[in-house]
């Protein structure tokens, strides 16, 4: 089969087609012509406005015009709700600052027709509206070595995991809640009373208190904790000790005291815009022994109740970041529309979404999420990270960024029907994209996949069925057990909803690179079926995959591929052609392989572009090359704040400037601008463009000028602390005073 042939049967296989020059209109599935669009919230219908203040009034005759405003967020939400009740749509607009308070709970089950489906838009009137789970902490007291101390009256307590034996017995901060910001900075936690985790063998944990430990010994600066028992002479106060053992009276230390900030079921139309949510002391769950998790903005409808169910919900430039676990938590809705938004930094996942239908999710980001379940409660492989969806219908994703998450990146759990993905950057996560007994169809175009932890998968496909990746970039590594692409079958994949077993497969990866760095593998075909017991099924996962047009590359190309041997437990290795041979003898087929290193620029510094002497230079077609070494900085020092044991070569980009990368603004800069100024042609950094226009002008001299003198300083702290991202400017890492610059430079 020729070149035109793969394209022509890729062209009829495809299950799948994301139109996204009519994104807003709609997206149609190959599989079942379902219409996509998400949310249609009917803007149209806004009458009234209420106004939101941060020095508003808390008066009952406060009336939410824009001349006297509400000084409670959740005071303007129930004043709409009478507009609502009478079919008149309403607006709750909130104004620039930071407000600590809970937009409330608003469990509106029982409603009128008019309340549910009348449109209510809770908007933020410009960038700056901040709505937080955290109190300004005053009053402290030295106590010593650093430490400074404050009265706690808050009792957060230990949480529960509802699945016994999640939690390891040195996990008891992965149950805690509390957050202590300073500056914008987070602190790490660390534990002042001391407890005894244990299963009762039911689900629930239990905690026994063994003692309580010297603050003034055990806190690290850069570190908080807190003693909530009265019964010992450090109890009832929050201590910190701040980096340089600097005095907190003299900063702005803000304490997470909040756990949910907005909370609603039974309501369809509403609409969140333009606002931020951050620092919920939410715990990773909310009942004992229940599964029930517990998210800063939540709707949690119940499938018994269909009036408790929510429908036509709109997120649109919304941010939760730096919350204790997740940071939304969406269940039994329909409708949904997530684009322009942000769930970074949170201690469980950014966005958990689950028994939903009708989804569209354009242009996010789940960033450096799971420290607290995934760094310090050790468990980065099961249920959070970046993003774990399940039990899902219609889902249409597009230009998403996961990268640095304490867990699976983008994960699709149990269940699953109808995902189309294009333009996917999903990198240093424990695995990349996790795709896990589903029905499908997935198809998934242009992601680039890069980077897993080791012993996991860059794609890891189990007993998911219909799956096609093509123009994508897959990479795995270093280890043995880290492979691009782990396409997995065993006998836990059955149907939560018919019981029945899905079929491993089909798995087709169309035009990509499939990358196995060290000792990993490209591909591995790892059958875990008895033959005997399970025959089909066995049979489907031997011949599941399907490769067109692919180039391979493995380090050790003795290794490049992986498969299990015959109906034996005999699992085999080995070269492109020994993989041939066993397709060949079981039905599956790889058309037009090729096996050739892509060599790319700098993989461990992130830039996945093509050097001069690829293969690709020049012909990079529809693969996401890219360069994300932007990004390495950020990624280094949250790494750092939470512990991860991973390696990042950081880039450190010159000063604007600097024309000739020498660490500092000076003549010669000015001399390589002035060779180049306003002369014909096209130039780089290196010649004086720093704006990247191409030319070097009056603008790139106007750059120069205002960085003139400037030099790469150094900085001799050893204690990182990570900022919020609103203050990411300069970051402390490993000595080095590190400008971010993050960038995803397409080729």
């Amino acid at each position: 089969m020729n070149r035109s042939d793969v394209h022509d049967l890729k062209a009829a296989t495809r299950r799948g087609v994301f139109v996204f020059a009519l994104f807003a209109l709609g997206c149609v599935s190959g599989q079942a012509d379902a219409v996509v669009d998400g949310a249609n919230f009917n803007a149209s219908a806004i009458v009234n406005t209420y106004h939101v203040d941060i020095h508003g009034s808390t008066s009952p005759g406060t009336t939410g015009s824009e001349g006297d405003p509400f000084g409670s967020i959740e005071s303007a939400i129930l004043r709409a709700r009478n507009d609502l009740d009478a079919g008149i749509g309403a607006r709750v607009l909130i104004h620039p600052g930071t407000y600590r308070q809970s937009m409330g709970s608003h469990l509106w089950v029982n409603s009128s027709a008019n309340r549910k489906n009348t449109p209510l838009l809770i908007e933020g009137s410009g960038p700056g509206v901040v709505i937080s789970g955290a109190d300004v902490m005053t009053g402290w007291q030295y106590e010593g070595n650093g430490v400074y101390s404050t009265p706690w009256t808050h009792n957060i307590g230990n949480d529960t995991y509802w699945q016994a034996g999640y939690a390891p017995d040195d996990s008891v901060l992965a149950h805690r809640a509390e957050q202590v910001i300073v500056n914008g900075s987070a602190l790490r936690p660390a534990l002042i009373e001391q407890y005894d985790f244990a299963n009762d063998g039911s689900g629930q944990s239990r905690w026994t208190y063994t003692g309580v430990v010297n603050p003034t010994t055990t806190l690290q600066p850069g570190q908080f904790g807190v003693a909530e028992r009265s019964d010992h002479a450090w109890g009832d106060r929050l201590y910190v000790r701040l980096p340089e053992n600097a005095n907190p009276a003299d900063a702005l230390v803000e304490a997470s005291t909040r756990s949910k900030l907005f909370e609603m079921n039974g309501k369809d139309q509403i609409a969140f815009r333009n606002l931020t949510f951050q620092h919920a002391a939410n715990h990773v769950t909310r009942t004992s022994g229940g599964q029930d998790r517990e998210g800063v903005i939540i709707f949690d409808g119940f499938q018994s109740n269909p009036n408790s169910l929510s429908s036509n919900i709109l997120f649109d430039g919304v941010t939760s970041r730096w919350n204790s676990a997740e940071g939304i938590r969406i269940e039994n809705v329909s409708g949904v529309t997530v684009r322009n938004s942000h769930f970074d930094y949170n201690g469980s996942q950014g966005f958990s979404l689950q028994k939903a239908s009708d989804v569209v999710y354009e242009s996010n980001t789940a960033n450096y999420n799971n420290w607290r379940d995934g760094a310090l409660g050790g468990q980065p492989g099961w249920y959070t990270g970046g993003m774990k969806w399940a039990s899902m219908e219609g889902v249409r994703i597009r230009d998403l960024e996961v990268i640095g998450n304490v867990g699976a990146g983008l994960w699709f759990d149990i269940d699953v029907q109808d995902v189309v993905i294009e333009d996917l950057v999903s990198v240093y996560n424990t695995r990349n994209l996790f795709l896990e007994i589903s029905q499908g169809p997935f198809t998934i175009e242009r992601a680039l996949l890069a980077m897993p932890d080791e012993g996991d998968a860059s794609v890891r496909s189990l007993m998911a069925e219909d799956v096609t990746i093509s123009d994508s970039i897959i990479l795995g590594g270093p280890d043995r057990n880290s492979d691009a692409v782990y396409f997995v079958s065993y006998g836990r994949g059955r149907s939560n909803v018919t019981g029945e077993f899905y079929r491993p497969g089909p798995l087709t990866v169309e035009d990509s690179i499939v990358y196995g760095e060290g000792e990993a593998a490209a591909v591995n075909n790892h059958n875990q079926f008895n033959a005997s017991t399970y025959p089909d099924l066995w049979a489907a996962a031997q011949h599941g995959w399907t490769g067109i047009g692919n180039t391979y590359f493995a380090e050790n190309p003795d290794k490049a591929f992986a498969w299990r041997k015959n109906s034996g437990f005999n699992y085999g290795e080995g070269t492109l052609e020994e993989w041939l041979a066993f397709l060949a003898t079981n039905g599956s087929e790889e058309i037009d392989p090729t096996f050739a290193d892509p060599r790319f620029q700098d993989m461990a510094r992130l830039v996945f572009l093509p050097a001069e002497d690829s293969p690709f230079y020049g012909n990079e077609g529809d693969l996401p090359f890219m360069d994300l070494s932007g990004y390495t900085a950020e990624l280094a020092a949250f790494y750092a704040w939470a512990g991860v044991n991973r390696d990042v070569l950081v880039t450190i980009p010159p000063i604007p400037g600097d024309a000739n990368e020498s660490g500092k603004v000076d003549l010669l800069d000015l001399s390589i601008l002035a060779s180049s100024y306003n002369r014909p042609g096209l130039y780089t950094w290196s010649d004086g463009d720093f704006n990247g226009d191409q030319r070097v002008d009056l603008l790139d001299l106007s750059i120069l000028a205002s960085h003139f003198g400037e030099r790469r300083t150094f900085s001799s702290s050893s204690d990182p602390t990570i900022p919020a991202p609103s203050s990411l400017s300069v970051l402390v890492l490993s000595g080095c005073a590190i400008r971010r610059q993050p960038s995803r430079q397409r080729c």
